[in-house]
């Protein structure tokens, strides 16, 4: 996966070595000027993995967008989104139910990358 955030671009990549082993690598610079490389040992199977990221994250899509962003409900016992700019400032907030996934409606925001947090998680996304 490839995403660029204040000029800066980053790489992130998930892959099993030739031992089986899976391997985290996340890669921060810029095209034609070089990346540096950090290289993390993931413990589990891939189901494992698969479950953990799912426990321990949410899903905003499509991501990039320049409308509407769908969120799936992380389910960690709370039920309010906030919505954060690159700089930090809080541009959104709203209350959903338990059971349910989120739509939102960003065509109002300016272009730019945000953070959303629901309770003890966070995820990023871009706006075009």
């Amino acid at each position: 996966m490839l995403y660029a955030e204040n000029g800066i671009d980053n790489e992130i990549h998930i892959f099993k070595d030739v031992e089986n082993n899976f391997k985290l690598i996340i890669g921060i610079g810029q095209y034609g000027s070089g990346f540096d490389y950090n290289v993390y040992s993931l413990p589990g199977t891939y189901m494992e993995i698969n479950t953990l990221a799912e426990n321990n994250k949410f899903v905003i899509y499509p991501n990039p967008t320049n409308n509407i962003i769908n969120i799936t409900n992380p389910k960690n016992g709370t039920n309010v989104l906030n919505m954060f700019s690159s700089n930090g400032q809080l541009v959104k907030s709203m209350n959903f139910g338990n059971g349910e996934n989120i739509t939102m409606n960003v065509n109002d925001l300016s272009k730019g990358v945000y953070i959303i947090k629901i309770g003890n998680l966070s995820s990023k996304f871009i706006k075009d």
